[in-house]
């Protein structure tokens, strides 16, 4: 779920996902149409991420689309 809607999906195996690399210092994942990676860092209780570098691919469906850039920049904002 994104933003309280259900996640769609750009084909078997493109859901949105995201893993931290075992030292944490990095993160990648999928955004439902593109492959991302960036840095990661935690101090404490605080987690940043970003910023996130992507390929750019073109997405099928305007929906599609704005998912993808809402969950780019929902983990780009992540600074808690």
């Amino acid at each position: 779920e994104l933003g309280g809607q259900p996640v769609l999906s750009a084909g078997e195996g493109r859901e949105p996902f995201l893993t931290f690399e075992e030292d944490g210092a990095r993160v990648a994942g999928h955004s439902g149409c593109n492959r991302f990676t960036g840095p990661a860092s935690r101090d404490g209780a605080r987690l940043r991420l970003g910023p996130l570098a992507s390929t750019k691919m073109a997405c099928t469906g305007g929906m599609l689309s704005r998912q993808e850039l809402a969950f780019v920049r929902g983990l780009e904002s992540v600074d808690e």
